[in-house]
């Protein structure tokens, strides 16, 4: 028996030998999940006119599949019915039939208003003009096509719309108002792709896994973005956000891996906390003025980044907002250049900076570790009180640092204060310069220091040494 039917309802087809076409038998008013699944050979299925609804099928391998016609009966099919048919060409529609259509063997519903399903084997497409949804699934596996024409009249692109296409390059109609998650999940020949500006609504991983993709150009006017790309675009280097923007919401570009330039608008006024975590070939940010928001590891792994300015107006920022950018060099924040040497970034704040400025042009510390190098340099420009009780407190660490970077003018600095070293810890500072100058480091640390303390403390035995 080639056809396995209970109620109605046709299980599964099994024929007794290698056929190209299968007739299914009258009465059958539905055909369940993998029904046709695994008869390559098959290029044909002929409907009778008392079916009604066609199943849901995860997956179909009916790769011989050229064509079907969908009775006049037929008011269910499902989304993903014919999903994995590469060969099929064309499905075509009974006039009759009260709730589909087809225009040139595409599905579509009766108004012609939704593509149902283009068939995997097509190669070009132009989708015609009145259609205003993209169906889920509706292009899943069409792999075969090189040429998409979609309609000024679109306005929805759904989830999974065009997961697993062929295509290189896709033009997104202005009027495109909505385009869902995962829509070109996986479409790992597509190279570049442009957002109009009607997409005000954009779902989240729009993009996973499509491999080739080298640039997004975002003129969506959108005052937020979020995650709308996902993992595995292994080839990103390029992003370019639209005037108008406001705020880069959570991870929103975490681990993109291959991104090297993004730029960020005017407008922009907050990027939440691990926005860009882990853009590891992220060299060059320009933060705008009107930035007032930097979220925790906002920056956090970017090992790449060489130079970053935080403008004066940022109000907050958040910890470890640069932790881990080993070639960060120079960071210039509220107008102090902080130079990194081969001291790897840890950089702190209480919830609002803005509490810790006194005005424009001092910054206050309070006691947070915000960071050694931006302590002194406040001391040493304004004489602070804050960061001199910092830099007592923390006078150890502040050395280490100091040392670590071998930055010859804090170190005279220190000196030249009259604050900070006594008689009771030149020689300990001295000591920790010789063996800094025994382990291959800059002597003239050392020498600063000997200087010093034959000028300043000339009577103390040098014998305590």
């Amino acid at each position: 028996m080639d056809f396995y039917i209970t109620n109605n309802v046709l299980k599964k087809y099994i024929p007794n030998e290698e056929i190209t076409q299968a007739v299914v038998p009258t009465g059958v008013t539905e055909i369940q999940s993998y029904a046709f699944d695994d008869f390559f050979s098959i290029d044909q299925v002929h409907l009778m006119p008392d079916l009604v609804l066609m199943g849901y099928r995860e997956r179909n391998k009916s790769s011989s599949l050229v064509s079907i016609v969908i009775p006049e009966s037929v008011s269910i099919i499902s989304k993903v019915a014919f999903i994995e048919c590469d060969s099929l060409e064309y499905i075509n529609v009974n006039p009759k039939n009260e709730f589909f259509a087809s225009v040139d063997g595409m599905l579509f519903d009766k108004k012609l208003e939704r593509l149902i399903c283009c068939p995997g084997g097509k190669t070009s497409v132009t989708v015609p003009e009145g259609v205003t949804t993209i169906d889920e699934y509706a292009f899943y596996a069409c792999r075969k096509i090189k040429s998409l024409t979609l309609p000024d009249s679109l306005r929805k692109i759904s989830k999974r719309a065009f997961m697993a296409c062929g295509f290189e390059h896709i033009t997104l109609p202005e009027g495109v108002a909505s385009i869902c998650e995962w829509a070109f999940t996986d479409c790992d020949q597509l190279e570049s792709i442009t957002l109009p500006e009607s997409a005000v609504k954009l779902g989240s991983y729009i993009f996973p896994c499509c491999t080739s993709l080298k640039r997004i150009d975002v003129k969506s006017r959108v005052t937020e973005i979020k995650k709308f790309i996902g993992g595995g675009c292994d080839s990103l280097k390029e992003i370019t956000l639209p005037e108008g923007l406001q705020k880069i919401c959570y991870g929103a570009f975490q681990d993109q891996t291959a991104l090297e330039y993004i730029n960020i608008p005017q407008s922009l006024e907050k990027i939440e906390r691990e926005a860009f975590q882990g853009c590891v070939r992220l060299k060059n940010v320009t933060l705008p003025e009107g930035l007032r928001d930097l979220g925790c590891r906002a920056f956090e792994g970017c090992v790449s980044l060489t130079k970053v300015t935080v403008p004066q107006g940022v109000e907050k920022i958040g910890d470890r907002c640069f932790i881990g950018c080993t070639s960060l060099n120079e960071l210039n924040i509220f107008g102090y250049t902080v130079n990194n040497n081969d001291w790897n970034w840890e950089f702190y704040s209480p919830d609002k900076v803005r509490d810790m400025l006194a005005n424009k042009d001092y910054f206050s510390i309070f006691g947070i570790p915000i960071n050694y190098s931006i302590a002194l340099q406040v001391f040493l420009r304004t004489g602070q009180h804050e960061a001199e009780d910092f830099i007592k407190k923390y006078f150890s660490q502040v050395i280490v640092h100091v040392f670590k970077s071998e930055r010859l003018d804090l170190l005279k600095g220190i000196l030249d204060s009259g604050i900070f070293v006594n008689e009771r810890n030149i020689f300990a500072l001295i000591n920790y310069a010789i063996k800094h100058t025994q382990k291959g480091g800059d002597p003239q640390m050392q020498l600063i220091l000997t200087n010093y303390r034959m000028e300043h403390f000339p009577d103390l035995d040098p014998l305590l040494l």
